[in-house]
């Protein structure tokens, strides 16, 4: 066997950066972690790259993040000849929402059961998002090379990963198989978010909508501020199908999405979490 050409061929895969992904999971020691979790949703059956959750008993301790958290992640290795990422965002709207359910008693008769709603008062101070206003509210994209050359197949490119992690996220809130392996305590609520981990570099372009010239409808460069970001927030639209969970509809069409370059990766893991008074979660015991 050709070692050479078989490494080669892993390689151009997205194995490698699915388990490095992992690998910085572990090494900041406070996440229970699985890869390949499966899932189904309706006629579909697909596994999540990676599953991380913290488990918390002291909801004293925590603010806003009382009881336990669930990262849903996909990682997503670019084409290395396209490697650029650029999102615009959506100056008119505050979506900003996430899958939180709690578990709750029926009634004496009957099993308790979780209810499942969004949850749109979550903030992440120490990612920049100190109120729903700092959320970056990205709402479409498109990828480009070094020579500013546009991926004109880019659409679908960036769009899978999204569609992934989302059914993925709605397939395991529907049943997570994993907190049977930990101790997990079910009277708390759970938080879900969706992660994708990214090689290709993120910028964020901003400009006023009153700025668009026509005929061309095109911006003047002078009106438009490009960033380099170490993570964003990107607002995915639900289908009819990922709009419902567990057959109840959801009070929502679009759902927060993380996306994370990946050099930021394990700086994300250790400041998405703070406990306030105390610290970051490295300085905390977990379950």
């Amino acid at each position: 066997m050709n070692n050479d050409k078989t490494i080669e061929l892993l390689n151009s895969t997205g194995i490698p950066f699915q388990d490095w992904v992992a690998h910085c999971i572990g090494k900041v020691g406070c996440y229970h972690y699985e890869p390949e979790v499966p899932y189904s949703i309706s006629d579909y059956d697909g596994t999540i790259d990676i599953v991380a959750a913290w488990f918390r008993s002291d909801d004293h301790f925590l603010a806003p993040f009382q009881g336990n958290i669930f990262l849903v992640i996909e990682a997503k290795r670019a084409d290395p000849s396209i490697k650029n990422w650029l999102f615009v965002k959506d100056v008119h709207k505050k979506y900003h929402k996430f899958y939180n359910s709690s578990f709750i008693s029926i009634s004496k008769n009957q099993a308790n059961a979780d209810e499942t709603h969004v949850e749109n008062g979550l903030t992440f101070p120490t990612l920049g998002y100190r109120t729903q206003d700092n959320f970056d509210k990205c709402i479409n994209g498109f990828e480009y090379n070094e020579k500013f050359v546009l991926n004109r197949s880019s659409e679908n490119k960036i769009h899978k990963p999204f569609l992934q992690v989302h059914r993925g996220l709605n397939g395991f809130a529907s049943g997570t198989p994993i907190i049977q392996k930990h101790k997990f305590d079910l009277s708390k609520r759970k938080v879900y978010l969706p992660i994708v981990v990214i090689t290709a570099n993120i910028f964020t372009v901003d400009y006023n909508p009153s700025d668009i010239e026509l005929p061309g409808a095109v911006i003047n460069p002078s009106k438009a501020n490009l960033s380099s970001k170490k993570w964003i927030t990107y607002e995915y639209p639900l289908s009819n199908q990922l709009g419902r969970l567990q057959n109840q509809p959801l009070k929502t069409e679009k759902l927060t999405t993380f996306i994370v370059q990946a050099n930021s990766w394990e700086k994300f893991l250790n400041s998405v979490f703070v406990v306030y008074g105390v610290g970051s979660i490295l300085d905390c015991d977990i379950l």
